[in-house]
């Protein structure tokens, strides 16, 4: 499923059962008036979930080490969905990854129960929802019978309210990693000042051999330093991209003066439209072009990326996979808040 038809299906059918629930499960909660101690000693299992949003992922990470300064001793579990599995399982917090395979409306309903089952086994203490908007998340921390069920508050996720048991208000003016960071200090996980630095993703040693044959492929030097450039954005948000004839004058003015390669980089689902912009381009400009979109993973696009001279990408998450980097990168925003 592309991202638009989840975003329909999370209106259309999640978000009037999440109000439903909320009349089951919010009586339920006064009735039997449950333990919610957020305590070292009373934490055994923690579980953190972020189902779409590579970017934000890593964007969690100042969240998670706040976590686990707190709660050393849990056992901490990841959940997103299955095209997040190169990443989450590239960073060392956790002791258990559990996905969802939302290809189709089938796939994530059976993914759905076999996570339920996952969960109630672990008997999870405190659950982090990082989604803002989502009513399916909502359904998922409630139905995980988690004691405490951390998540985010706006006007417009009112559904929430008798879900989740601790409600952080959503600021937009704020940057991400400060917003999840709120989610800590709501069970009394203290961030270091500044703390905001995101970790970095582990490179397989296969990955490499993989960018290393690609670039013989192609008669790359592999110690050529490159200009990377995603002129891509996720499905949910299209508009984000900027305009493609405005990459293609970008890169034809770069190519009268650089004399290395220059990667577009993108997803397999994306290799059509780096090939439309290719295919506009200056006769210079195609000699040093090439495009990496579906030929590479994303670990040894990482690997890329991380040795750039520049990164150029709209709001993506490789442009966090960049930050983590500290490759120097332009990045090109909008719409939305400045500030956030």
């Amino acid at each position: 499923m592309n991202a638009r038809r989840k975003l329909a299906l999370d209106r259309v059918l999640a978000k009037p059962v999440a109000f439903l629930l909320e009349l089951i499960v919010w009586p339920l909660g006064k009735i039997f008036s449950l333990d919610h101690s957020d305590s070292p000693e009373r934490v055994k299992v923690i579980a953190i979930a972020k189902i779409v949003g590579m970017g934000s992922i890593l964007r969690s990470t100042p969240l998670i080490r706040a976590l686990k300064r707190r709660y050393p001793s849990a056992r901490y579990i990841f959940i997103t969905s299955l095209s997040n599995k190169s990443i989450i399982e590239s960073l060392p917090f956790f002791d258990k990854h559990l996905y969802l395979n939302d290809s189709s409306p089938l796939k994530l309903l059976t993914g759905f129960l076999v996570l339920l089952l996952e969960l109630w086994k672990s008997k999870v203490d405190l659950y982090f929802d990082l989604e803002v908007y989502s009513a399916f998340s909502t359904i998922l921390a409630t139905l995980s019978l988690a004691r405490n069920r951390y998540g985010f508050y706006k006007d417009t996720t009112r559904f929430r309210l008798g879900l989740h048991t601790h409600l952080v208000y959503f600021n937009e003016h704020q940057h991400i990693s400060r917003i999840y960071l709120q989610l800590a200090r709501a069970c009394g996980a203290i961030d270091i000042d500044n703390d905001y630095k995101m970790e970095k993703v582990n490179i397989e040693d296969d990955k490499k051999a993989e960018l290393k044959e690609w670039l013989e492929a192609n008669n790359i030097k592999e110690d050529s330093l490159g200009i990377a450039i995603n002129p891509n954005a996720s499905d949910l948000l299209l508009e984000r991209r900027w305009p493609m004839d405005y990459f293609v004058s970008l890169i034809n003015a770069l190519a009268k003066d650089w004399r290395g390669p220059i990667f577009l980089l993108g997803g397999l689902n994306e290799r059509r439209y780096n090939d439309c912009l290719y295919l506009k381009l200056s006769q210079e400009a195609k000699k040093i072009v090439f495009n990496t979109a579906g030929w590479l993973s994303l670990q040894a696009v990482m690997i890329i990326i991380s040795r750039a001279k520049l990164m150029i990408t709209n709001d993506s998450g490789l442009y966090h996979i960049a930050s983590s980097f500290d490759a120097p990168v332009i990045s090109l925003w909008g719409p939305g808040h400045p500030e956030h």
